[in-house]
C-alpha cells in the first residue's frame, strides 16, 4: 500500500511539473545542495559530456582482507551497476564486452612485506558483468597501474631492487640515506593471458642518474616509483609502438619505444612534481595531472596548487594548463599530494579526479565548471573516520561499451530528484545488492 501511494505521488507530481520546480530552486547551482549520494553534480546539461562514470574507492588504511567495490553510475550519481571484489580494489578498466579488469591490494604477508608500500596491489582480476572471476594474475611485486593491450596481453609495473655501483651512485644524491637499506626501481613488463612474460623494460638499465635524479621527497626508498603506464600504437616522435609512463620520484614523464627500449622523450625538468596519470591525446600531446608535491612557492604570497597540464612532446610547448585559481581556497580545491588523474572527454572537456577528498569534476576548454561531484561511496578509513578517496576514475560513452539492452542513459531526461526517487522505489534491476 505504501509503495502504491508513493507511486501515485510521483506520477501526480511529475504531471504538475513539481519536480521541475523543485529542481529549478533546490538544485540551483549557486546552492551547495547535497544528498546521501553526494553532491548534485550536473551544473550544465548542455555542456556536460554525456558519459558514464566508473569509480573504485580506495582504502588508504591497513591492507586487510576487507573486500572492495566498483561502481558504475550516471552523471547524477545514480548507481547503475556494481561489482564486488575479494580484496580492496584499486584501479579498474571497463572493456568493450562489459568485462572489467581490476587491480586489488593483497593483504600484508611475508611475500609483500619487503616491498615499498605505496601503490602496492599484488593481484589483477578479470570479472564478467555478473561479477564472476574469469581470470587472475598474482605477483606480490606489482603496483599501481596496468593496461590491457589490443592483442589481449597486459602491461604492468613491478618493483626491482637496485644494487651495486648504480645503487651507490643514486643513493649518494640523498642526504642521510643508508646505502645498506633496500633500494628500488621498476620493471615495465608485458604478460600473455597465461602469465608468460613476453617483453620487459628495466628502468635501471636506461635511466641516467645525472638526469633522472630524485625529486624533493622525504621518503626515499624508490628511485622511480612508476605510477602510470599507457600503450601507444604510434608515438608522436618516431611513429612506432611505445609506452607512455610516469616516474613520480624523478618528476619525469617518459615515452619509451617498445622495440629499441630507448627513451624518446623526457618531460622538461621541474615541470612535474609527484605527477600522475599521463595520457596521449589524439593531437599527439600529453595530458597529465601535476600534483606539485613539495613545489616551492616563488613568493611569500603564492599558494601552490596542483595542475592539469597539456604538453606537446615534440616541442615541449605547453598547450594548456588548468590551475586552482587565484585564491587559497580555489587552489585548495584542486590540490592533492597523491594519486589523481585527468581524462580528455569526447566533447573536448576534461574530467579531473582529485583523489584524496574524492572530488570529481568536469571543465570545458574555457575552464567553465559543468559537472561537480563528491564521491559518496566510502570504504574503511583510519580508526573511526570513513574514507572516500579514489586512485582515479574513468568516464565511458555509449559507444565505448556494449551495454545491456535498455540500459539507462548517463544523462537522464527526468529531473534529478524524480529520477533518484523513482529508481530507488520502482527500478532496482541494474543494482546488485
Amino acid at each position: 500500500m505504501k509503495a502504491l501511494i508513493l507511486k501515485w505521488f510521483f506520477i501526480f507530481s511529475e504531471k504538475l511539473g513539481l519536480f521541475d520546480l523543485f529542481e529549478k530552486y533546490y538544485f540551483n547551482t549557486a546552492r551547495t545542495g547535497r544528498s546521501k549520494m553526494g553532491t548534485l553534480p550536473v551544473l550544465d546539461r548542455e555542456k556536460v559530456d554525456e558519459s558514464y562514470l566508473l569509480i573504485s574507492p580506495f582504502n588508504t588504511g591497513d591492507y586487510k582482507e576487507l573486500g572492495g567495490s566498483i561502481y558504475l553510475t550516471d552523471l547524477y550519481g545514480v548507481l547503475l551497476h556494481k561489482w564486488k571484489t575479494k580484496y580492496q580494489s584499486s584501479i579498474a578498466h571497463l572493456m568493450k564486452d562489459r568485462t572489467v579488469y581490476v587491480s586489488q591490494v593483497l593483504p600484508n604477508s611475508n611475500d609483500t612485506a619487503h616491498f615499498p608500500g605505496g601503490g602496492r596491489t599484488g593481484v589483477i582480476e578479470k570479472l564478467n558483468w555478473e561479477g564472476k572471476v574469469l581470470w587472475e594474475y598474482r605477483n606480490p611485486g606489482i603496483h599501481h597501474d596496468f593496461e590491457v593491450l589490443p592483442n589481449g596481453n597486459l602491461i604492468l609495473v613491478r618493483w626491482e631492487e637496485v644494487t651495486g655501483a648504480l645503487k651507490k651512485e643514486v643513493v649518494s644524491q640523498v642526504a642521510g640515506k643508508d646505502e645498506h637499506d633496500p633500494f628500488w626501481s621498476d620493471v615495465i613488463f608485458e604478460i600473455t593471458p597465461d602469465g608468460s612474460v613476453v617483453w620487459e623494460w628495466h628502468a635501471k638499465d636506461h635511466l641516467d642518474p645525472s638526469i633522472d635524479s630524485f625529486g624533493p621527497f622525504p621518503y626515499r626508498v624508490e628511485w622511480t616509483h612508476a605510477n602510470a603506464i599507457r600503450y601507444l600504437q604510434k608515438n608522436p616522435i618516431t611513429g612506432r609502438e611505445a609506452f607512455l609512463m610516469s616516474m613520480r620520484n624523478t618528476g619525469r614523464i617518459l615515452i619509451v619505444e617498445k622495440e629499441s627500449g630507448k627513451i624518446l622523450w623526457r618531460s622538461p625538468e621541474g615541470m612535474f612534481l609527484g605527477q600522475h596519470d599521463p595520457t596521449m591525446l589524439e593531437n599527439g600531446n600529453v595530458l597529465a595531472f601535476d600534483n606539485a608535491l613539495h613545489r616551492r612557492p616563488t613568493s611569500r604570497s603564492e599558494v601552490v596548487s596542483s595542475r592539469v597540464i597539456e604538453i606537446d612532446p615534440r616541442t615541449n610547448n605547453v598547450a594548456g594548463m588548468l590551475e586552482g585559481g587565484r585564491t587559497s581556497s580555489e587552489k585548495a580545491r584542486l590540490y592533492s599530494s597523491i594519486m589523481c588523474g585527468a581524462q580528455r572527454l569526447k566533447n573536448g572537456n576534461t574530467h579531473i579526479t582529485i583523489s584524496s577528498p574524492g572530488h570529481l569534476f568536469e571543465v570545458t576548454p574555457e575552464k567553465e565548471l559543468v559537472w561537480d561531484c563528491i564521491n559518496p561511496h566510502v570504504t574503511h578509513g583510519v580508526d573511526l573516520w570513513p574514507n572516500n578517496s579514489i586512485f582515479t576514475s574513468w568516464r565511458y560513452h555509449k559507444d565505448d561499451i556494449d551495454w545491456p539492452p535498455n540500459f539507462p542513459s548517463p544523462l537522464p531526461a527526468t529531473p534529478a530528484y524524480a529520477q533518484v526517487a523513482q529508481q530507488a522505489i520502482f527500478d532496482e534491476s541494474y543494482i546488485e545488492k
